[in-house]
């Protein structure tokens, strides 16, 4: 299992992004409204996201 956290200091709110190395799925838990840095990092490592 992979675990990165995305964290803002100014709203100090954090979200993280989980991806499982056998299923090469991610999920994204309490994402914030702009999901581009989310799926860029999903796509850099292969992972699978659904919408």
């Amino acid at each position: 299992m992979i675990l990165q956290q995305y964290y803002i200091e100014c709203l100090s709110h954090a979200s993280y992004l989980i991806g499982d190395e056998t299923t090469r799925r991610a999920v994204v838990v309490d994402p914030r409204r702009d999901i581009t840095e989310y799926l860029t990092d999903a796509e850099r490592t292969d992972w699978r996201s659904k919408a």
